[in-house]
């Protein structure tokens, strides 16, 4: 999605929140929160970074002439608090813990994150 404009998962985009969600990992925002990626395990930090980009290409309405890979790849791989990698670091569920729970709540968080940056691009 961040290289093109699709409704289609791209593992591009997938590696940029991964490699955003390393980058919280190893930041600030982890140790106050006592959580790190060994203890999240990195397959389900990447199971929510491909969820994630999956839901934010068929969700997102930047289309058409306007489309700006640059801004959608700045968001992705932005270390900061509230971020989307934040946001998906910080879920107190896995998928092994309740696959529907974990999907739904996957959702809301980037529901509610594209709902704060459509209209920013």
């Amino acid at each position: 999605m961040i290289y093109e404009n699709s409704r289609s998962l791209d593992m591009n985009d997938v590696a940029v929140l991964f490699s955003a969600m390393v980058q919280v990992n190893q930041s600030p925002l982890a140790d106050s929160s006592d959580r790190s990626l060994v203890s999240i395990g990195y397959g389900e930090g990447l199971a929510r970074c491909k969820k994630a980009a999956q839901l934010v290409a068929r969700h997102h309405s930047d289309e058409g002439d306007d489309w700006d890979g640059v801004w959608w790849f700045e968001i992705f791989e932005s270390p900061r608090e509230g971020c989307l990698a934040h946001k998906l670091f910080m879920l107190d569920l896995t998928e092994e813990d309740d696959g529907a729970k974990w999907g739904a709540a996957i959702r809301e968080i980037v529901l509610s994150w594209l709902a704060l940056h459509q209209g920013d691009e």
